[in-house]
């Protein structure tokens, strides 16, 4: 937040510098405003801003004010009345050919909506031409790209979630598939698609994606069970012996491998566990 307000703050820095023959109930009012924005009393700003806007005809000024008032919204909280102010703003200086104000404006817009995590509109702002290749443009896009897929992944995720609580092992991994095409290298996702495809009965396919999860993240307590359970579930108990052997470590989760019924029930009798015998 700090990071977006110093941004704000510069992009505002000079909202409030008029043009020519601004009259001096103008002025005045602007003035006092500039005072009190620098002291952070925003709700006396806003009410100096909005005397302004009906007493000038001027487009650009009100495309200025506008501007002013939708950030001193922003800085004081309120976020929707913000986007009000500053929407108003970039039409007017549309309108007016204030193609400096309609920029500030912009990028204030997808400022604010960033803040709010709505990254689509944040994009959409950062995207428009006249700010395309402005700094804050160019640090912010990335991001937001960032923020898209994280949540987009979380989407399939959940998804695939709810079908496996379902035992629709097929189309959790469906779900699964489309989460790892955006983050690859996601050891979660990998074992959640391990254990869907076990599920099914794949598995080679199933050791395959357990094994790329134990190479980013290790012997994790669940990345093991899984692997165990397809080891034994395909009749491998070697396999199975020889990873507890391998990974000694997670004979501390003795009791979570033991209360692990399905884990009991595919590899019973057949591996131990320091000096139990599941």
């Amino acid at each position: 937040m700090r990071k977006i307000l110093s941004y704000i703050l510069i992009i505002n820095a000079s909202l409030l510098t008029l043009v020519l023959n601004a009259d001096e109930d103008v002025g005045f009012y602007l003035n006092s405003a500039n005072n009190l924005l620098e002291k952070r009393e925003y709700d006396a700003a806003i009410r100096n801003l909005s005397k302004v806007l009906l007493i000038t005809d001027n487009s650009g000024t009100k495309a200025k004010v506008n501007n002013a008032i939708g950030w001193s919204h922003y800085s004081a909280g309120d976020s929707q009345s913000a986007i009000k102010y500053l929407k108003k703003s970039y039409d007017l200086a549309l309108t007016a050919g204030a193609n400096e104000t309609a920029i500030r404006a912009v990028n204030n817009l997808g400022l604010v909506e960033f803040s709010l995590g709505n990254y689509k509109e944040s994009k959409k702002y950062f995207e428009t031409d006249l700010v395309l290749n402005t700094e804050i443009s160019k640090e912010y896009l990335p991001l937001i790209e960032d923020q898209l897929i994280q949540s987009s992944t979380n989407e399939y995720v959940s998804e695939g979630i709810v079908h496996r609580l379902n035992k629709e092992f097929d189309k959790a991994l469906i779900e699964y598939d489309k989460a790892l095409a955006l983050t690859p290298d996601n050891a979660t996702i990998l074992d959640y698609k391990g254990y869907a495809l076990f599920r099914l009965g794949k598995y080679s396919e199933s050791i395959d994606a357990l094994r790329k999860a134990y190479s980013i993240n290790g012997a994790g307590l669940f990345i093991s069970i899984n692997l165990l359970k397809v080891y034994c579930g395909s009749g491998d108990f070697e396999s199975a012996k020889k990873y507890m052997k391998d990974n000694p470590s997670i004979i501390n989760d003795n009791d979570a491998l033991l209360s692990d019924g399905e884990l009991v029930d595919t590899c019973k009798g057949r591996v131990s566990f320091e000096n139990e015998v599941i």
